[in-house]
């Protein structure tokens, strides 16, 4: 991911770049502050899952991780169920 990131942003400076966060979520603080500054002023995280209410069903440690680490993060839902009458 880190030669994609750095090749989109020498490329395309001005443009933000968003990346899924379901490959982040099982890495450790420490192993995402080991990226460094530059990446990680550079990418702004999409969490999703597959519900309606994505921020509340994926837990505090997992958000409070991420407003360590990352300036910008968004949410976003994949939800594709039918609700039940």
């Amino acid at each position: 991911m880190t030669v994609v990131v750095k090749y989109v942003r020498a490329k395309y400076p001005e443009k933000r770049i968003l990346i899924w966060d379901d490959m982040l979520r099982h890495m450790s603080y420490q192993s995402l502050i080991s990226w460094g500054d530059q990446l990680l002023d550079t990418v702004e995280p999409v969490v999703w899952n597959y519900t309606t209410h994505p921020a509340e069903s994926l837990g505090d440690d997992l958000w409070m991780k991420y407003q360590q680490i990352f300036k910008m993060m968004w949410i976003g839902t994949a939800f594709k169920g039918k609700n039940k009458n």
